[in-house]
């Protein structure tokens, strides 16, 4: 991955115009959907959707939604809530987004440090939601 990003970064130097550009580095773009890359994450991964979207407070339709590409761009709070379920740590949570073209999370931001601390400590999904309650925060749904 870091390896297309740096050859599609030299190809974009070089081009003399947007189409030569895009004829160049056309096969090192990802082309994948945001379903079909979160169904290879949990290949690689060997998580279990069912399990994912239960741990993660998903509805389990919406979550095959997502697989199947019925979903095309499901918001960054499933996504987040995805992250969650696969009870991944904070940086491989911020890998995971960056990974489905979702924002990662802004510590910075209340709200994402909310959820980046949650994230960071193993809570459950009920939990962070709790806590951004308690802070008269968007929850995650």
């Amino acid at each position: 991955m870091k390896n297309n990003i740096e050859q599609i970064r030299r190809k974009m130097e070089s081009a003399p115009d947007i189409y030569q550009f895009m004829d160049e580095a056309r096969e090192l773009f990802d082309e994948r959907s945001v379903g079909q890359k979160i169904k290879d994450y949990f290949k690689d991964s060997g998580y279990s959707s069912g399990d994912v979207f239960l741990n993660g407070g998903l509805d389990r339709s919406y979550g095959y939604d997502i697989l199947s590409s019925r979903t095309k761009r499901p918001g960054r709070d499933k996504l987040i809530m995805i992250a969650v379920g696969m009870k991944l740590g904070f940086d491989d949570a911020q890998k995971f987004l960056e990974l489905v073209g979702a924002s990662k999370l802004d510590i910075t931001s209340k709200r994402d440090s909310m959820i980046a601390y949650g994230i960071m400590h193993g809570q459950s999904i009920r939990d962070i939601n709790e806590a951004l309650y308690s802070e008269n925060m968007i929850e995650l749904k």
